[in-house]
């Protein structure tokens, strides 16, 4: 009913924003909205894969030149910061944050570039100082002093991926994985609309019997169904080490009825019930 210029939200709930106006828009209920010029995603690691699929996503409600702007903060920052331009990777503010790189396992400084933990203090602020906060975040890109190739301005440089340091890691079937890794292999595979992946147990009262992968899909018009279990396979073996154990094709609103229903605001793409039933 009103052109806008900009979309601010989580990824995860972009991606099903998106979907329903494009279901919407398809099947006769609403018209295209005005090309959208700048979509802004913070709280949810943003990767390539899903960089890519949103543009696709964007295509369909007629944004072809949509840019993606990532943004990253918190509460206890009292502040976000975000990229200047798409895929320039986030600015951070170095007059009233101290930003340091910690190891995760000794909590000592990394050099500039080198994968850590972020870590900031408030400088010159008046009441809640924290000092030396702990974010919690693996930037595996590290964070550099350089100047942007963009607006031109020589700043600290948060370089992605970012994970969790602790949560977005697991052990599966004796491998570590990172997390991402599942949704970024899944989100190549032609033909899925939609996933959640599942890491349990194959008794789940017994934390001692053997890790068992399950992938839910939902496919796009068209697919067929033995060549989509195929792909997510072989594509999941090359980036996880780990082949899954079943993988079960739902129908889209089943998927988005898993992905919200702990959470009903960010989309839980992979869940380790092993932590759950701990």
């Amino acid at each position: 009913m009103m052109p806008f210029d900009m979309y601010i939200a989580i990824p995860s709930y972009m991606t099903y924003w998106l979907k329903t106006a494009a279901e919407m828009i398809e099947g006769g209920m609403v018209p295209k909205p005005d090309p959208v010029k700048y979509a802004v995603l913070a709280a949810e690691p943003l990767s390539d894969e899903y960089r890519s699929k949103l543009k696709e996503q964007f295509e369909r409600i007629g944004s072809p030149e949509v840019k993606i702007i990532e943004g990253y903060g918190s509460t206890e920052l009292r502040a976000a910061f975000f990229e200047c331009d798409e895929k320039s990777q986030m600015h951070l503010n170095p007059e009233f944050y101290f930003w340091e790189v910690l190891d995760p396992e000794t909590r000592e400084p990394v050099k500039w570039g080198e994968p850590g933990v972020l870590c900031f203090s408030h400088i010159g602020w008046r009441g809640t100082v924290l000092l030396r906060y702990w974010m919690g975040d693996l930037i595996q890109g590290g964070v550099t002093w350089e100047k942007c190739s963009h607006c031109g301005l020589t700043l600290p440089i948060l370089r992605p991926p970012i994970g969790r340091a602790t949560r977005d890691f697991t052990k599966i079937k004796g491998a570590r994985v990172p997390l991402m890794n599942f949704q970024n292999a899944i989100r190549r595979v032609d033909g899925v609309e939609s996933f959640q992946v599942i890491v349990t147990k194959e008794d789940e009262e017994d934390v001692t019997s053997r890790d068992q992968v399950i992938v839910y899909a939902s496919l796009n018009e068209g697919a067929d169904a033995d060549v989509v279990k195929s792909n997510i396979t072989k594509q999941v073996k090359i980036d996880t080490e780990i082949s899954p154990d079943k993988i079960e094709i739902e129908q889209p609103e089943k998927i988005e009825q898993r992905l919200f229903e702990r959470t009903g605001l960010k989309a839980e793409w992979v869940v380790d019930k092993r932590q759950l039933h701990v």
